[in-house]
């Protein structure tokens, strides 16, 4: 071998691996740039999806608060209609027997409920009950709201 085919091999050697470096590092500049362009694609829809989610929790709170205040409207007119007939004297008349006031008690497994408060002998009057039994109602109500308020929440933001 003559020292000008060593530089022939040298050059083509040098001349092929260049130009396998430069198309790797053409290929990983592109590849780099695909990569950005998807997080930030991915980053505006993060964005716009936590704006979607602030304005529906904004909604949320808003059909929230206009739901209680009608069920505190609704839950003041039947206080008052049970206040008049605490205040009737036919009221306290009529007793309610012992099982009566068992299942009440039973029934009424919500947070915050009250049970109905019995005489020595289990019974209860039907002012104690009624005034029970409306404080019960005006919980589920309020418990209904807030699920019918989620679930339009959830209906949002699933679409």
């Amino acid at each position: 071998m003559t020292p000008l085919n060593n530089i022939k091999i040298v050059l083509a050697v040098a001349i092929i691996g260049g130009s396998f470096y430069f198309g790797y590092q053409s290929a990983a500049n592109k590849w780099e740039a695909r990569v950005n362009k998807a997080e930030a694609k991915q980053t505006r829809l993060v964005l716009e999806l936590e704006r979607v989610q602030a304005g529906n929790a904004y909604l949320l709170e808003e059909s929230l608060a206009e739901s209680l205040n009608e069920q505190q409207i609704k839950k003041e007119v039947i206080y008052r209609e049970v206040v008049k007939y605490r205040e009737d004297p036919n009221a306290d008349k009529c007793i309610l027997p012992a099982e009566w006031v068992q299942i009440s008690n039973s029934a009424a497994g919500l947070p915050g409920s009250t049970e109905t408060t019995s005489g020595s002998d289990g019974t209860a009057s039907d002012s104690q009950a009624l005034i029970v039994v409306t404080d019960n109602y005006a919980i589920c109500l309020k418990e209904i709201e807030k699920l019918k308020t989620l679930q339009e929440y959830a209906r949002g933001v699933s679409e």
